[in-house]
């Protein structure tokens, strides 16, 4: 079953996509199949053309009349190959049933649970406030990526489209997000041809 992938975030693994992997987009939720890998004409540089699982694609594996893998319509999609990282599969878990006699299925009477009260809770509690969370502390790099996803995408859907006024509004923004440079090269480039 497709539903049981856990994703593998090294650069290894996205070096190492080929036709027919299952890959996850960005950092976005989005899985998909790859179905095409290599050079296009609508920009240079390698490409992936993935088949989304869902409708949330912007071809149907064709770009500007040209063919490069089959898809539903809005189903597929173009990215760098460094804009996909690969699944890999899981086992799914192992449900093992056994069998009951009528006196494991008797209710029992429910029993009261009491607050568990710690010292850092304690002083909340009688204050009547909840105790303040905790954030998490890589928040701010994990934002960093998600916004260099977004960005490294929307990048790359403007540059098969052809799409100057929003590759010069992106580029400085990827620049300072660290995109890769052969992504801004190729951006560079389409601007240079348009």
């Amino acid at each position: 079953c497709d539903c049981f992938y856990r994703f593998a975030s090294s650069a290894m693994a996205t070096k190492a996509l080929q036709v027919g992997d299952r890959v996850t987009v960005g950092q976005t939720e989005l899985m998909g199949t790859v179905k095409f890998l290599g050079p296009t004409e609508f920009a240079a540089g390698d490409w992936l053309g993935i088949e989304l699982d869902e409708q949330a694609g912007k071809n149907d594996g064709s770009v500007k009349g040209k063919r490069y893998f089959e898809s539903k319509p809005e189903h597929g999609i173009f990215v760098r190959p460094t804009a996909a990282t690969k699944a890999e599969p899981v086992q799914p878990p192992v449900v093992s049933i056994t069998a009951h006699s009528e006196e494991d299925f008797q209710e029992e009477t429910p029993k009261k649970l009491e607050p568990v009260l710690s010292p850092s809770n304690r002083s909340s509690r009688s204050s009547g406030l909840a105790p303040p969370l905790e954030k998490p502390k890589r928040l701010s790099e994990r934002s960093l990526d998600v916004q260099k996803a977004g960005v490294q995408l929307e990048l790359a859907q403007a540059m098969e489209d052809h799409d100057v006024e929003t590759i010069r509004r992106m580029l400085p923004v990827a620049s300072n997000l660290g995109v890769d440079q052969k992504e801004i090269s190729a951006a560079k480039r389409i601007l240079s041809f348009e």
